[in-house]
């Protein structure tokens, strides 16, 4: 089962809006630790519901936390199946998972990257190890896997022009989809993380 919702006219995919999201682990699996923590969380929840209730057919993730060398890859496996620990908060446990990606769209959109010099990989193995923005990400927005996804990764040397083109080849691959579609990006933004150990309730934003 790929996920997808093909049927659709060729060329009339469009893009119904946009998500910029947090990624971290505290919001999916401690939510009841910090106050922020709760309300990111049941913030995302509400983003999903309205997904569901707009129409989007797919959701194309762009994660920060999947870091490519490179070029740009695409995880084209229909059924990612596998257990996360998150690399920096091991503390917080495993986040198990099992995705509905769709495999086409992923096949397209690398095809589209290409075709505007990008240089572009699918992945699709047993044990992948999907990051934990994209996790979380989809996990609140979409947590029992009625909308398929597609994700990106972030290519930790491209420069802004390269970020754009990428953003072009997407808007081709939706277009050619057929399918209604919202963008999430998954990011903190120019966060860092505290430099020494915290009660999970201080964790705040540093500053403006």
């Amino acid at each position: 089962m790929t996920g997808s919702n093909r049927g659709k006219s060729a060329g009339s995919g469009a893009v119904l809006g946009g998500l910029l999201v947090p990624g971290k682990p505290q919001i999916l699996l401690d939510p009841d630790g910090n106050p922020g923590w709760r309300s990111l969380h049941d913030s995302m929840r509400k983003a999903g519901e309205a997904l569901m209730e707009n129409g989007t057919e797919l959701l194309v993730l762009y994660s920060t936390q999947w870091t490519s060398i490179i070029g740009h890859q695409f995880l084209a496996d229909p059924e990612p199946k596998w257990t996360r620990v998150d690399e920096d908060f091991h503390e917080l446990g495993t986040i198990d998972y099992h995705l509905k990606m769709d495999a086409e769209f992923a096949e397209s959109w690398r095809q589209k990257a290409t075709d505007r010099g990008l240089t572009a990989r699918t992945v699709a193995y047993e044990g992948f190890p999907v990051d934990t923005g994209s996790l979380v990400a989809l996990k609140l927005l979409n947590p029992e896997n009625r909308i398929p996804a597609c994700v990106v990764s972030c290519n930790m040397y491209a420069d802004r022009a390269e970020t754009v083109i990428l953003g072009k080849a997407t808007r081709d691959a939706v277009e050619a989809s057929g399918l209604k579609v919202t963008a999430v990006a998954v990011s903190a933004l120019s966060n860092r993380m505290w430099t020494r150990f915290i009660d999970p309730v201080d964790d705040r934003i540093h500053s403006a």
